[in-house]
């Protein structure tokens, strides 16, 4: 059976989230965390996927994030947020994370996502993938181009 941990301080962006995986995946496991500690308190159980949102109560946005990676490690994450600037994309892409969805998504691009991931991939959805390969100050970005 697929479970999920799904984290968002906003009751409706759970609820839509867990519905939307609970129509994907029918029988999956899914606990919902609405900040940082309840979070950490359901990592003691195991998960196929954490979906969490960037910006919770109770911690840091990127120490959360760690921690969550700390606490179950080799547990894909996917962080949906309503930020996309540069230094929060970088950040994140550091973490290793499995994918980062923007809340504008589309439901079925949502889908998609959370499909490859499971599957062993990673999503990034084209205005992050700009951002990370944004030319850098001293960095030779000729050798990201073909």
């Amino acid at each position: 059976m697929t479970s999920f941990l799904v984290c968002d301080d906003h009751g409706l962006m759970r609820d839509a989230l867990s519905q939307l995986l609970s129509g994907l995946f029918p029988g999956a496991r899914l606990v919902t965390a609405q900040d940082y500690p309840s979070a950490f308190a359901h990592l003691s159980e195991p998960f196929d996927l954490c979906i969490t949102d960037f910006v919770m109560p109770g911690s840091e946005p990127l120490a959360g994030i760690c921690q969550i990676i700390d606490l179950q490690p080799g547990m894909p994450v996917i962080v949906i947020s309503g930020q996309s600037d540069q230094a929060t994309i970088n950040d994140l892409l550091g973490l290793n994370i499995a994918g980062i969805i923007p809340k504008s998504l589309d439901a079925k691009i949502v889908e998609a996502a959370i499909n490859l991931v499971l599957a062993g991939g990673r999503y990034l959805p084209q205005e992050v993938a700009n951002i990370a390969l944004a030319p850098k100050a001293g960095v030779n970005n000729d050798m990201l181009t073909a």
